[in-house]
């Protein structure tokens, strides 16, 4: 259900190993027929590359460009869509975060606002400036460690909080809260642990 969920992202994938691999067709079928024809290794080596480059967490190299799809037959649509319309199997869940999940994904490298504003951009690209410095005012440096010992800056620190809430911990309030209040009204217990 994580914000990793984005259908072009995992189509553009798909369209860059049909092209790297030499089975670019226009039917899905026939590429799909010569894809499969490939040695596994020469696809899983053209699909890790892909997958580098098309990553948009630097430190994790291809954790997300091979996401599911909506392909309206077995994920008809954005889960974040099925759960506020009340389409979901009523099962019983755990959700959560761990205080430092961000901290995969943020390139250690990083020690200005700029650096942050980047990582930011490349995680999600649509982000105009009014809203980065809105985020940036929302965790303030001073408010983060610097780790010197291990080259880890405060902005890193702050990069890394950004990260593991937008990409954890709202996502798991989100489930948690469309859960609750699905259309039965009924909550049995939510339990929220850091």
């Amino acid at each position: 259900m994580g914000t990793g969920f984005v259908s072009q992202k995992s189509f553009n994938g798909f369209k860059s190993v049909v092209n790297s691999t030499g089975c670019s067709n226009s039917e899905e079928e026939l590429s799909l027929s010569c894809l499969r024809n490939i040695p596994l290794e020469t696809l899983l080596n053209t699909s890790l590359t892909v997958a580098d480059k098309l990553s948009p967490f630097l430190a994790a190299p291809g954790t997300l460009s091979f996401s599911p799809v909506v392909d309206e037959d077995f994920i008809p649509a954005l889960p974040s869509e099925l759960l506020q319309t009340g389409q979901f199997s009523p099962v019983r869940l755990i959700i959560g975060w761990n205080n430092d999940d961000g901290s995969v994904f943020t390139p250690t490298s990083i020690e200005t606002e700029l650096d942050i504003a980047n990582t930011l951009r490349q995680i999600t690209p649509r982000l105009t400036n009014l809203t980065v410095s809105n985020l940036l005012s929302l965790y303030p440096v001073s408010e983060f460690t610097a780790f010197p010992a291990s080259n880890i800056s405060a902005q890193w620190t702050r990069a890394s909080r950004m990260i593991r809430d937008s990409q954890f911990t709202c996502p798991s309030l989100f489930l948690a809260s469309n859960i609750a209040f699905s259309h039965s009204g009924k909550i049995e217990e939510v339990f929220l642990y850091n």
